[in-house]
């Protein structure tokens, strides 16, 4: 984040990877502070926000930023926002501390910064997350020559979006039809190499050729496409065990021996249990890192029981739902008179 005050006058700017492609979601115009808002196409549902509010009055700003950040959170489910909010975090008593302490977490925002970030000792630049941790928040010494602010470091994970893997291979249309064609084709060809002269090298180069040609005319080779969407659990442990899972099959199928019978299980449990294991993680990691957005929890949870089976529910009429809430009516009144 970078920053020039001059008198009064203030500014945001906001210096990224390309690779992020980042775009200016809106231009927000608040009395109160000033905000730079991107979101970025490579990333699903995340925004990034720099903030700063020069110090003052703060009515207005709680106001203002309680819409700005109502705004963000319909259309967005990862939020950082940061910068030089010009609050006393440190100071938990002052009004607007307590008043703005309470404002994010009514929107489920953490604040990461613990420390000092001024040199006067107090934390008034901030980085809240919503949706998202932040993991190795440093903040460094300041110096004097290019600000009395220190600088703060920080990571956060963000979910990619899932990109379908495209394995592009040329194949052959083989049937009864092409293999009779290329046996008509392939008479006539071939009966010249029954008197040829020539070296053993030039013999199988033409043969070859001409072999090649005629496969070509009755089942030329097309370019396909295989498309692949990765599984984001399948990791390169799980990749390298299914590999050796896979030789010890290929080996007992060929040599039908019993030890290689007995490494294809053995190889086959310990695939599942990574397998079962990586996704575990996975989708421990994505609650976790989600426990503040609602939404996504319950998309979550809908993946996973999507393929449980339902009960079934038996069919029941308007007439028996209302005869069994007579007769329960009933049954309550006779037993408070049998009490009485």
């Amino acid at each position: 984040m970078w920053r020039v005050l001059e008198k009064r006058v203030g500014g945001v700017a906001l210096i990224s990877n390309s690779e992020l492609s980042f775009r200016p979601r809106s231009i927000n115009v608040f009395k109160t502070f000033e905000v730079l808002t991107v979101r970025s196409t490579a990333l699903p549902s995340f925004y990034l926000t720099v903030i700063y509010r020069p110090p003052g009055a703060y009515s207005g700003f709680l106001d203002e930023f309680s819409e700005f950040v109502a705004d963000l959170v319909f259309n967005a489910d990862n939020i950082i926002i940061m910068g030089d909010f010009n609050i006393h975090m440190n100071l938990p008593s002052e009004l607007l501390t307590s008043a703005f302490q309470t404002l994010t977490d009514t929107f489920g925002f953490t604040q990461a910064v613990q420390a000092a970030t001024h040199k006067n000792g107090n934390t008034i630049d901030l980085v809240l997350s919503r949706g998202l941790a932040t993991s190795n928040i440093a903040v460094l010494p300041y110096t004097t020559v290019l600000s009395d602010y220190y600088l703060i470091k920080f990571e956060i994970l963000v979910p990619c979006q899932r990109q379908e893997s495209n394995q592009h291979y040329r194949s052959r249309h083989l049937n009864s039809m092409t293999l009779t064609a290329l046996s008509e084709i392939l008479s006539p060809a071939t009966a010249i190499f029954l008197t040829y002269a020539g070296s053993i090298d030039n013999l199988t180069n033409e043969f070859n050729a001409t072999l090649l040609n005629a496969i070509d005319s009755v089942a030329p080779l097309r370019l396909k496409t295989c498309r692949r969407v990765p599984t984001p659990w399948f990791t390169d442990e799980t990749r390298t065990l299914k590999q050796l899972c896979r030789k010890y099959e290929r080996r007992w199928r060929l040599t039908k021996l019993e030890v290689f019978h007995q490494a294809w299980q053995d190889s086959l449990l310990k695939y599942k249990d990574a397998l079962i294991l990586a996704k575990t993680r996975y989708f421990s990691q994505v609650i976790n890192l989600n426990k503040n957005n609602p939404k996504h929890l319950f998309d979550t949870v809908a993946k996973l029981t999507l393929r449980q089976p339902t009960p079934d529910s038996s069919f029941h009429s308007a007439d028996e739902f209302m005869k069994f809430f007579a007769q329960k009516i009933e049954s309550i009144r006779d037993e408070i008179k049998n009490t009485i």
